[in-house]
């Protein structure tokens, strides 16, 4: 019947079709029968299929319920009902039909397929809202169901499913060992490494899993494998240092392990925090308090690291100090308060010479709808006036180069999420100033800020030098205002960058940095900015880490522009900005983000794969080749060659490549053979 009523032509006497069914169900609510082939007939059945074709998912639905309501042990209505449900975004109703249809046949392995893929894509937004308990019952789900279509369907279905299923069952054993459910992790990923013993995911959970049950051997066991099957994997190196520093043992050990871990992310509160408790049970006092005050500063409300911290002044003899090793807080704002324009405000700022703060006096020049504008004292009609601070107001609020309906508030918050609120205000606070960072003409400088430490409330340590440091308690950034011209199209590609600082912090506040900073270059672009100046420097200085950063506060251009190219490549051939934003919004660090960000998109490619790549396409940049594969879309790269080769044999000493960089180095025929 479907076929003579449901086709192209027949699409305009849709609703006579529908309207002859729906009498049918008046006069008889229980219709049904079957045909001569055996099949089941009803009126709900073809109500619910034109309704379908017509777009009217609620209306199919509720056929397939009044369906199964008369015939319940049809598992293909319940596979319909499910594929509704997912139509109308109802996850839970859509799990719950599909679980129906396996309880009566539990080998119907479209079901399999259609409840692993619904369920992982629950957990993961579970998951991103901090439902954990949740997350961790639908993911365990869709392991089930993912192994069940394995044992089921045809291998092309599940062409990649060993490794995929590893992911599932590493996740699932982290999740379980947060939720603190140590025994039901090594149940599921001890099963994970019975097909794949080489995956990094599952032996680092194994291991956590295992020093919290209280069993070293297995703990160390498999932190070593971790660190031996992924050298690059920062939390493993810090995992086995802190193993060793709690159990007093290869203290020596341990202070390189997190040293090496520290070396990639020296922001990192926990690494700090571990490597201050190594010397502490080394009896290293001093070195454990310098560490420990800076992890203080990136964990202010990490009730382990004031333990430690109290610990090493008690052992120092500084009791007053371990009495007040807490962070003061000052009391948590409940209404923002009303400002108007011509209002004066004094804000904390940094001098990038001395890390010292000092006091910047502003006044209100504008109030937006996303923001406050203040501008320095002295800076107001020497470098900003009010035709500036309309265009910085215009650039936030309503119209970026990519978007003129939309400012750089909107497109961000839309992609990577609602920024922190510490204020109970909206509005960004935006202070336009001249940042004092030494700079003299044709040099360096510092163009614009996001300070973690107004995140926080009170006095914390400098992690550095160990002065107070003092939270303006606001939501804001700073824009140079000398040299940068602050009602600049570049001034405001510096804000679109501080702006995805701010939004990154809320989500993982102790990301990696070239993550961080990549995300925050790739926000220019989204926003339309140029970040043209980065990548040329880039192509100077192709060799450089694309993970390793130099510290300090001028870090070469250089990485911010390989930051950037490797998001943009992840933009252009990886699932577009939707993948830049899982980044941004996954909890974990540096690769492991990476790989997390891509799996929740059904992306199988992994970091080493798709690096392997990007080196390449960095050189050829050809999007006619290996279908765009080795090449980018919006930037035309030409990199700068290290050295070349044009007689042989070829003699290199002493040549360093740090890792995860890469030398671009042609030969060429040797003159001497006329070649």
């Amino acid at each position: 019947m479907i076929s003579r009523y449901g086709n192209a032509k027949d699409k305009d006497k849709w609703g006579d079709i529908v309207a002859t069914f729906q009498k049918v169900v008046e006069l008889d609510p229980d219709h049904y029968g079957f045909e001569k082939n055996g099949r089941p007939f009803s009126a709900y059945h073809y109500l619910g299929e034109i309704s379908e074709q017509m777009g009217d998912y609620q209306s199919a639905a509720n056929a397939f319920k009044e369906l199964i309501r008369i015939m319940p042990y049809q598992p293909a209505f319940y596979l319909r009902l499910g594929s509704l449900y997912d139509q109308l975004d109802n996850k839970q109703e859509a799990i719950t039909a599909y679980e129906r249809a396996i309880k009566i046949n539990r080998d119907l392995w479209r079901a399999h397929d259609a409840l692993w893929k619904l369920c992982f894509e629950h957990y993961y937004q579970l998951y991103q809202e901090d439902q954990l308990e949740a997350a961790a019952e639908n993911l365990r789900k869709a392991v089930h169901s993912y192994s069940e279509l394995r044992r089921l369907a045809p291998p092309a279905n599940h062409e990649h499913d060993n490794d995929l299923l590893a992911q599932f069952r590493a996740r699932l054993g982290r999740l379980y060992v947060v939720l603190q459910r140590e025994n039901e992790a090594i149940e599921v990923l001890e099963k994970s490494l019975e097909t794949t013993p080489d995956n990094p995911d599952t032996n680092y959970w194994l291991g956590i899993a295992y020093q919290e049950i209280g069993n070293p051997e297995q703990a160390e066991r498999y932190l070593r494998t971790t660190i031996a099957l992924s050298p690059e994997r920062e939390e493993a190196y810090n995992a086995l240092g802190y193993f060793f520093a709690e159990r007093g043992t290869n203290l020596d050990e341990a202070v390189g392990l997190i040293q090496k871990a520290l070396k990639k992310s020296p922001a990192n509160g926990a690494y700090l925090d571990s490597l201050g408790w190594v010397y502490f049970k080394q009896g290293k006092l001093n070195d454990a308090l310098k560490q420990l005050e800076k992890a203080v500063i990136y964990m202010p409300d990490s009730v382990e690291v004031q333990d430690h911290l109290g610990e090493v002044y008690l052992r120092k003899g500084l009791k007053k100090e371990a009495d007040a090793s807490e962070v003061p807080s000052a009391p948590a704002q409940p209404n923002a308060p009303q400002l108007a324009l011509g209002d004066r405000k004094d804000f904390f700022s940094v001098n990038f010479n001395t890390h010292e703060q000092y006091i910047v006096q502003s006044t209100l020049r504008a109030i937006g709808e996303f923001c406050y504008i203040f501008v320095e004292d002295s800076q107001w009609l020497r470098t900003v006036n009010e035709e500036k601070v309309r265009s910085v107001r215009r650039a936030f609020d309503d119209a970026a180069p990519a978007d003129l309906n939309r400012g750089i508030y909107e497109i961000e918050t839309e992609l990577f999420g609602a920024p922190p609120d510490i204020d109970g205000d909206k509005r960004i606070y935006l202070l336009l100033l001249d940042i004092r960072d030494g700079e003299t003409r044709g040099s360096s400088f510092v163009a614009g800020f996001f300070s973690p430490v107004n995140q926080h409330r009170g006095v914390l340590r400098h992690p550095e030098i160990g002065i107070p440091v003092r939270s303006n308690e606001l939501d804001m950034l700073y824009l140079d205002t000398d040299p940068q011209n602050a009602g600049s199209e570049k001034a405001f590609g510096v804000l679109a960058h501080e702006f995805a600082h701010l939004i990154h912090w809320r989500h993982d506040a102790d990301e990696a940095i070239w993550i961080n900073e990549g995300c925050a270059e790739y926000a220019m672009f989204v926003c339309g900015y140029q970040v043209r100046g980065h990548v040329s420097s880039f192509q100077q200085n192709p060799h450089i880490s694309l993970i390793d950063w130099p510290q300090g506060t001028r870090s070469q251009l250089a990485h911010y522009g390989a930051a950037y190219l490797w998001m943009l490549y992840l933009h252009e051939h990886y699932g577009g900005s939707q993948t830049i934003a899982a980044i941004v919004k996954d909890r974990a660090n540096g690769i492991s983000g990476i790989d997390n960000a891509l799996h929740s998109r059904g992306i199988e490619a992994t970091f080493p794969v798709i690096y392997a790549d990007w080196k390449v396409a960095n050189y050829l940049d050809d999007t006619e080749f290996a279908d765009g594969q080795y090449g980018y879309q919006n930037e035309q790269l030409r990199l700068r060659h290290r050295r070349e080769h044009r007689s042989y044999p070829v003699s290199v000493e002493n040549n360093v490549l740090a890792s995860y960089g890469s030398d671009y180095i042609p030969f060429y025929p040797s003159a001497r053979n006329g070649s």
